[in-house]
């Protein structure tokens, strides 16, 4: 049986606060709680020194049911970041419950944020919410991305799109509350449509991008 929800190490957080100091940005601010984990920035993109990469580490092997994540990317006015996943985003078999993960972006004054995870891979018989809050001024920019499996293709013969539910949604808006837009992708095992040749009919990864910038 798994842990009661709520219980240790059901409730990942993690904040992450970025802010320009001289001619690159620094990761200011880092809280976490297991099982969410970053260990520290890097700089080891050649085209941008600057750049501070953060790579959040999932300690608990998988998202299982009951778990409950919330995460928070703060980007200072001009600083710049990119965020990613140290692997992919396993959502483990259910037999009761579901799991959920909330992300709040924002993105200040002539910022710039990539944030680019590795992909999410719902195993047969979950169901898993994930929401997106993005805040973006007008002279910053986000590329946000989102990857989806239909579930572990070689593993098991009804495991793609074997899952119960996948709820992704993402919305973006300006400082002063105007929303540019909401985006929202839901799968549930029951609408047999998934599969139609206009929809996913012959895939099994689905990859969602956007980006917020500037005209100029």
């Amino acid at each position: 049986a798994q842990m009661r929800a709520a219980g240790p190490g059901k409730i990942g957080e993690l904040r992450l606060g970025f802010s320009r100091r001289g001619p690159r940005s620094v990761l200011h601010d880092l809280y976490r709680v297991a099982p969410l984990l970053v260990q520290q920035a890097l700089y080891w993109d050649e085209a941008m020194p600057e750049l501070p990469i953060c790579s959040i580490i999932s300690v608990g092997g998988g998202i299982l049911q009951g778990d409950r994540y919330r995460m928070e990317i703060n980007v200072d006015e001009g600083a710049c970041a990119q965020v990613t996943s140290q692997g992919a985003n396993r959502i483990h078999r259910m037999d009761a419950n579901y799991a959920s993960q909330h992300l709040d972006i924002c993105a200040k004054a002539g910022a710039y944020l990539e944030y680019v995870p590795d992909f999410t891979i719902p195993y047969r018989d979950s169901r898993f919410i994930n929401e997106t809050e993005i805040t973006v001024d007008e002279s910053a920019t986000v590329l946000y991305a989102e990857m989806m499996m239909s579930g572990r293709k070689h593993h098991h013969v009804d495991e793609r799109f074997g899952f119960d539910l996948l709820s992704m949604k993402v919305t973006a808006r300006r400082p002063d509350g105007q929303r540019l837009f909401t985006d929202k992708v839901l799968i549930d095992k029951e609408n047999p449509t998934i599969d139609f040749s206009a929809v996913m009919g012959g895939f099994d990864a689905f990859a969602n991008v956007a980006c917020l910038t500037p005209p100029e």
